[in-house]
């Protein structure tokens, strides 16, 4: 392939981009404080976000505050919370299998003494709408 030939394809490749770029933007239509699904939070953080099946119910992992929260938006422009469960460490993972959120939890002290244990449970459900 000549020097000429590459810099007209890669011309047209920077052309298309911008065309393709345009399909893939995000438009946030709503945002959620995840102080507000717990009691009291010194600390908090949404980190991992899974979704159930049928994308109603957002699954989080909350390591500073030591829970896993549950948000219902069914009503998107609106989300709300739906509670947390509160495993006795910190989970820094979560997915979601049909209507179960499972997650990891870090127990360990130290990372030289590493312990922990896989939790599972129901995902609640929001109001039908």
């Amino acid at each position: 392939m000549t020097v000429r030939s590459l810099l007209i394809t890669s011309s047209f490749t920077c052309l298309a981009l911008p065309a393709y770029a345009q399909d893939m933007n995000f438009n946030r239509i709503s945002s959620f404080q995840v102080a507000d699904n717990l009691p009291e939070a010194e600390e908090t953080s949404a980190e991992i976000i899974a979704a159930t099946a049928d994308g109603m119910t957002l699954v989080y992992t909350d390591s500073p505050g030591a829970s896993i929260g549950f948000i219902d938006i069914t009503g998107p422009k609106n989300p709300a919370p739906l509670g947390v469960f509160m495993p006795e460490g910190e989970p820094p993972s979560v997915a979601v299998i049909g209507n179960y959120a499972l997650a990891g939890v870090n127990t360990s002290a130290s990372d030289t003494e590493p312990s922990g244990f896989l939790v599972v449970t129901c995902c609640p459900k929001g109001p039908s709408l």
